[in-house]
């Protein structure tokens, strides 16, 4: 991966721990990492570096990173219990 891109995918994974989510076009993250599909191990890599930024951001900690694909875009989500509403609110 190209530092240029390993910075955009940290800058968008730091949009996750802040924001909660981030969408990332498919196109270019297969861009980054030079794959022709989305596969299994550019997942694995998603989670290893939200493990790495969870060391150094310690409020996402206990947080798991969620990965799904939204037609052409790829979404993470920080997932966390406070996310939903409960259903008697």
């Amino acid at each position: 991966m190209l530092r240029r891109h390993a910075n955009d995918l940290a800058e968008s994974l730091e949009n996750v721990a802040y924001r909660g989510w981030c969408i990332i076009p498919r196109w270019k993250l297969t861009r980054w990492y030079t794959q022709d599909r989305f596969s299994v191990n550019i997942r694995r890599d998603l989670r290893e570096r939200w493990d790495e930024l969870s060391g150094e951001l310690t409020f996402i900690a206990d947080t798991t990173l969620k990965i799904g694909e939204v037609g052409d875009d790829i979404l993470l989500v920080k997932a966390t219990d406070e996310i939903f509403w409960e259903d008697d609110e």
